[in-house]
């Protein structure tokens, strides 16, 4: 179920038309929360122990997921005209209640890597690539080249 419910989420984000976020902000895209407007901008807060919380520009919400209740990191790229790319990433996690839901995100362009460090260090899991140019994108970033 995890599988498949990020999946269907980021199938959607790839088919959806790619915005132009900040390189450093974030804005919600979608997932099963309720609460915050689709295509909220706003900026990651990752240096709290609470966990990973997305906060919406203008009071338009906000988003915390415990570092502990995040099950699934899925990130993926979709290819836009004149050779640029939007960042998704995906989270898979248990509510207060035990129920399985996700969030979704556009990344600006410098918290991709610094972000999927910092997931993969506070929850002990792997990011799932989503498609081969995310997968080649990372191993060049980290100094591995094509394998």
């Amino acid at each position: 179920m995890k599988r498949s419910l990020a999946a269907v989420a980021m199938l959607g984000l790839l088919a959806a038309p790619a915005g132009a976020v900040g390189k450093r902000e974030a804005e919600f895209v979608g997932g099963t929360l309720r609460g915050v407007p689709l295509r909220t901008e706003g900026v990651l807060v990752t240096d709290t122990p609470r966990g990973f919380v997305f906060v919406g520009k203008q009071g338009a919400g906000e988003i915390e997921i415990g570092w502990n209740r995040i099950l699934d990191l899925d990130y993926g790229q979709k290819k836009g005209r004149f050779g640029s790319r939007a960042h998704f990433l995906t989270l898979t996690f248990r509510d207060a209640k035990g129920a399985e839901r996700t969030v979704s995100f556009e990344l600006g362009k410098d918290l991709i890597y610094p972000t999927l460090d910092l997931l993969e260090q506070k929850t002990k899991r792997k990011v799932t690539y989503l498609d081969d140019d995310a997968a080649e994108a990372r191993r060049k970033e980290q100094g591995g080249g094509r394998r």
